[in-house]
């Protein structure tokens, strides 16, 4: 179903999503997760949240509401950490841009892209180059080839 770690190097929660879900599970993960991000906090003011659900199949449209339903609940106990979500499929994506209505969360195809969208968040730019940003949000996510 999930698991939710932290990595306290990359200042990242990491969720990984399996499976079909239930708005019960719904709520008990965002529960969680909002927990676990407090928690950081208190060592990681700056923490970010990585969620791998390639693994996670398009959800019934009940599973989809409890997300959004929870969602802006969810993103002010959040802000201003920023949520990348790794997904597997066109259908997935779409399922994502319906669900989350803010510019903290993205969908990526690829975790290397992910990773590198959340390194570039403000208070985590590279030392080396202050300047550097985020940049606009990609206009389309291309399936992996």
């Amino acid at each position: 179903m999930y698991t939710l770690d932290f990595d306290s190097e990359q200042r990242l929660v990491i969720a990984t999503l399996s499976g079909f879900w239930t708005a019960p599970d719904v709520d008990r993960y965002t529960s969680d997760l909002v927990n676990l991000v407090n928690k950081v906090r208190a060592e990681c003011p700056d923490v970010d949240v990585l969620v791998r659900a390639q693994q996670m199949p398009v959800q019934a449209k009940e599973v989809s509401d409890a997300f959004a339903a929870g969602d802006p609940a969810v993103q002010a106990a959040l802000a201003p950490s920023r949520t990348a979500i790794v997904i597997g499929t066109v259908l997935n994506k779409m399922q994502v841009s319906r669900t989350f209505h803010t510019n903290r969360v993205r969908a990526f195809f690829d975790e290397k892209e992910a990773r590198h969208w959340l390194s570039k968040a403000p208070g985590k730019a590279d030392p080396a180059s202050p300047a550097d940003s985020a940049g606009p949000p990609p206009d389309t996510l291309q399936p992996p080839g």
